[in-house]
């Protein structure tokens, strides 16, 4: 799927894709069974995959070649380092309940 979408990797759609997943998300977190919870929970992670791809190859073709290693480091440390500080936020408020 990720790859026919090459020709509609804009920001737009990128944003659009975000914004669904998260819908999706908080609507299972709500469902009334185990089952069903179970069976959207791929769909929802195929979403989360889609615009996790869409994202990252649109930073590596808009990038100049000169620059894209700076530029995907600093990427990758917003997307993939910064989910400690949000961890560690989580772990102090579940430890006030």
């Amino acid at each position: 799927i990720s790859a026919r979408t090459d020709r509609f990797r804009r920001p737009k759609r990128i944003a659009i894709s975000g914004i669904t997943f998260g819908l999706v998300l908080i609507i299972i977190s709500i469902a009334p069974s185990y089952l069903i919870y179970s069976i959207a929970l791929p769909i929802v992670g195929s979403i989360a995959l889609t615009t996790m791809i869409n994202a990252n190859t649109y930073v590596q073709t808009t990038t100049a070649g000169h620059i894209r290693g700076r530029v995907l480091g600093v990427y990758f440390f917003i997307f993939l380092g910064t989910s400690d500080i949000g961890r560690k936020k989580v772990e102090k408020k579940h430890t006030k309940i």
